[in-house]
């Protein structure tokens, strides 16, 4: 039965993904407003019930029940529906079944064994376990059993799915994608994952086709609900309602996208929660939206798995936290290991994997800066072992779920505990053993609750982490003593929780450098013989900057680059060819590094000797112009000489090597392009794309 589309309209402001939290003093535009078309729950009635306890377990001693809880640290509230311990105990269909078999499932894990027969019994869900023991099979099980018996009437001509999976990130769906594959392949359902940073006229055609499971994060999901009047996405059958890690998408701000979405939903459904941590202030959030649930935690709710091994180190005030990382991997680092490395700054991100680089180790960086297709590449890269070690933020590395992640280092220390427990939870997953070890400053603000945490759960505090922390408290203690300080030193008695944000601080310093790369992009002087500034004009696009200028003679000097910071570069043009000099500043090459988020400009003059190419932007755009300038001289080198590439300059199948076989070469521009200086990325070179950085 297909729903009519109603005249009433909800209103809701567009929402990404992905949320960062601003300061009150950084002005936004505010996104417009949309209406999500009203659509009449449907009435088509269903069964959500499909669980009958066995003989088997009705006959199993209560003392062994109590024994099973007590062992994982299970709590149940609201229920008296006992645990299964085998697949078998469930009565699901033959055709789940022999997929579990298939998929390697032996027996459920402490998580499913609770609360599978208890969501199959039809009741609301929530519950809390730690990471990487099975809770999406815990909600997976249930779904595909209730639409397997309750058969779909129709296919619309628009998609009206009978379940939705909303998560916190991109990377979730699309890992949650993956874990529905071989079942919804064998029961012939369709799944359609919705989230951002992909093209939404391809989710749209995929919804248009019909399917029974949607799977998205927020922001792409009210999208797709006010498409076309309502008429692309339409969840007036939804059945049943899954939220995984809820806590976060509730820290997170998306708690009104989820209302809306929510209030599109058939009121009989059945509503499932789950997530690693649970918050106190984030309970009553969460039971709002669910109808007298069953609630089942096991272990703390904010203690770490017991199959990580916590370790600590202290860095001292003028200490070298980059230094201890190098320390660190190469004491744990070899062939083979997966390593995962949070800290809490983009910026700080692409810094650390820019010095990796320099040492030959296999990195690249995971945040919201980058396209999906990046981010999605790189995940696939890290999994197959193209790389060993990812550099991320806490968001972009949410719901990553590899094998063999053999070690996560907190480069910085989260803000509050729950993110702490999300990211040591990256390790040690499925039974396997890891080992998280935190880099700690005295100004970290997790300190507090890390130390009641360990206490908590029965580990041994380290003794340089107690003497941080009493020294802190006792700080504390003085400063609270005096009225004028109080407001300022006590944050440390704060209990933290939520994400500061950090990823807006350089927002103004983000669009001048946009900006001024629109500004220059047409201001190169082409008629000018020598193909840049004139000779009298040293800065023809504002003040100088004073940047220490290398003014060598000769060819083989055009590819010398001094950095006066991380994020800024000079390409000494001098004794190019006109026709080079002017390839490389015309408006189409500065228009392409604009796109990479580069400003140029163009210094000095040819008859000065120091004529030059200055690029301002982030560290990853910089050394991606730079490699981009190396091309297009390389390129026009070879024209110019007449002769044929045997190797590619920054393509994908060659690289730098082939340049020193090209024939009409002489030895000053072999030199240039093979000179000692040039390091190639190890992962890049094994198959994504081709970088190189420069002394």
């Amino acid at each position: 039965m297909s729903s009519d589309v109603g005249q009433k309209k909800i209103s809701i402001q567009e929402s990404d993904d992905e949320r960062v939290a601003v300061n009150d003093d950084i002005s936004l535009p505010v996104k417009p407003k949309r209406d999500i078309p009203y659509h009449e729950p449907s009435n088509i009635p269903f069964v959500k019930k499909f669980y009958n306890e066995c003989e088997e377990i009705k006959n199993i001693p209560e003392s062994e029940i109590n024994a099973f809880r007590i062992s994982n640290g299970i709590y149940v509230k609201n229920s008296n529906i006992r645990p299964i311990f085998q697949w078998s105990q469930l009565g699901i269909p033959s055709i789940i079944y022999d997929t579990l078999m298939l998929l390697g499932y032996d027996k459920p894990s402490p998580i499913q064994s609770e609360s599978l027969p208890k969501i199959m019994s039809g009741s609301d869900f929530i519950g809390i376990a730690k990471t990487g023991s099975g809770k999406t099979i815990s909600f997976l099980l249930p779904l595909f059993r209730l639409l397997f018996g309750n058969k779909n009437d129709k296919i619309s001509g628009f998609s009206e799915p009978r379940a939705i999976i909303i998560t916190p990130t991109r990377e979730l769906t699309v890992q949650i994608g993956k874990t529905c594959r071989p079942f919804t392949d064998s029961m012939a359902l369709k799944v359609v994952k919705c989230y951002g940073g992909q093209s939404i006229s391809v989710q749209i055609g995929e919804l248009k086709k019909g399917c029974d499971v949607v799977i998205g994060t927020p922001g792409r999901i009210i999208d797709l609900l006010c498409s076309n009047n309502g008429k692309i996405l339409n969840l007036s059958k939804i059945q049943y309602f899954v939220m995984d890690e809820a806590d976060r998408m509730f820290d997170l701000g998306f708690e009104p996208q989820i209302e809306k979405i929510v209030e599109q939903c058939r009121p009989e459904r059945q509503n499932v929660l789950f997530s690693a941590t649970f918050p106190n202030k984030m309970q009553w959030l969460a039971r709002r939206m669910t109808n007298n649930p069953i609630e089942v935690t096991i272990g703390s709710k904010n203690v770490v798995n017991e199959d990580i091994e916590q370790s600590f180190e202290v860095i001292q005030e003028n200490g070298d936290k980059f230094n201890k990382l190098l320390e660190i991997l190469g004491q744990y680092y070899h062939d083979g290991n997966k390593i995962l490395i949070f800290v809490e700054r983009q910026s700080t991100c692409d810094s650390i994997v820019k010095k990796m680089i320099k040492r030959g180790y296999p990195v690249m960086s995971l945040h919201g800066g980058k396209e999906q297709h990046e981010r999605d590449g790189i995940i696939k890269d890290f999994r197959s072992g193209v790389i060993d070690i990812i550099i991320a933020t806490s968001v972009a590395a949410r719901g990553l779920d590899v094998q063999d992640l053999n070690l996560v280092v907190n480069f910085d220390s989260p803000s509050h505990l729950e993110d702490y427990v999300h990211r040591v939870g990256r390790t040690g997953r499925a039974g396997k053993k890891g080992l998280a070890i935190t880099l700690l400053e005295r100004d970290d603000r997790v300190l507090p609750d890390l130390v009641k945490m360990l206490k908590k759960s029965g580990k041994d505090v380290p003794l340089e982490v107690m003497e941080l922390y009493n020294e802190v408290e006792n700080q504390n203690t003085i400063n609270n003593n005096s009225t004028t300080n109080h407001a300022t030193t006590n944050q440390h008695r704060k209990k933290f929780s939520g994400y500061s944000g950090h990823g807006l601080e350089q927002l103004q310093q983000r669009r001048e450098v946009q900006n001024n790369a629109e500004r220059k992009a047409f201001a190169v002087n082409e008629d000018d013989d020598d193909g840049g500034a004139g000779d009298g004009e040293a800065n023809s696009f504002g003040e100088d900057l004073k940047i220490n200028v290398h003014t060598g003679s000769g060819e083989s000097n055009m590819f010398r680059i001094e950095r006066p910071t991380p994020e800024e570069a000079q390409v000494s043009l001098v004794g190019l060819s006109p026709d080079t000099r002017r390839l490389v500043t015309s408006p189409e090459t500065v228009s392409q590094l604009s796109e990479m988020g580069v400003t140029v400009a163009v210094r000095g003059s040819a008859s000065k000797g120091d004529l030059h190419l200055y690029m301002e932007g982030s560290a990853v755009g910089v050394d991606r112009g730079v490699v981009f300038i190396r091309r297009e001289v390389s390129r026009s080198l070879e024209e110019a000489n007449g002769v044929t590439r045997k190797g590619g300059i920054g393509e994908i199948s060659g690289g730098f090597e082939g340049i020193s076989q090209f024939q009409g070469f002489d030895a000053g521009q072999r030199d240039i392009v093979n000179n000692e200086h040039i390091y190639k990325h190890p992962a890049l070179v094994a198959g994504r794309y081709r970088s190189a950085f420069i002394n």
